[in-house]
């Protein structure tokens, strides 16, 4: 299922180029995530990291088959949430991590991972959003 779904993002990837989500780039280890983007220049920079235990929330957001889908990540260290395209690389593995590591229900993994429906999958849920699932 995991190798389907990644050949059905690479082509998106290929139509969606003028998206800017291709400049992102997304490291886990052990300890934690880091977000780097390309700058005018065509530098790498460091966007954010945050530790895996840090995590408090997790909202993937469903954008069909024409758009990249998103998680939003929120962390006790911050009061905004980072914003993670799918397409970014090394976004399937952050995806795949997060079940792993309990931060995102297997079951609401599998379901959001099939979804063409525009809802938000959220864990734990925040109750009341529109279109949560």
């Amino acid at each position: 299922m995991d190798r389907l779904l990644e050949i059905f993002r690479a082509m998106r990837r290929r139509v969606d180029m003028n998206s800017g989500h291709h400049v992102i780039k997304i490291i886990c280890d052990d300890t934690g995530v880091v977000l780097w983007r390309r700058d005018a220049a065509g530098a790498m920079q460091q966007q954010a990291s945050f530790a895996w235990n840090a995590v408090t929330r997790i909202c993937f957001k469903d954008n069909g088959p024409a758009s990249s889908d998103l998680l939003y990540v929120f962390t006790r260290d911050s009061s905004q949430a980072w914003l993670v395209p799918l397409e970014a690389s090394g976004g399937g593995d952050f995806w795949r991590q997060l079940p792993a590591r309990g931060l995102f229900p297997a079951s609401m993994h599998e379901r959001a991972t099939l979804a063409m429906d525009g809802r938000y999958y959220c864990w734990p849920p925040l109750g009341g959003l529109k279109d949560e699932a």
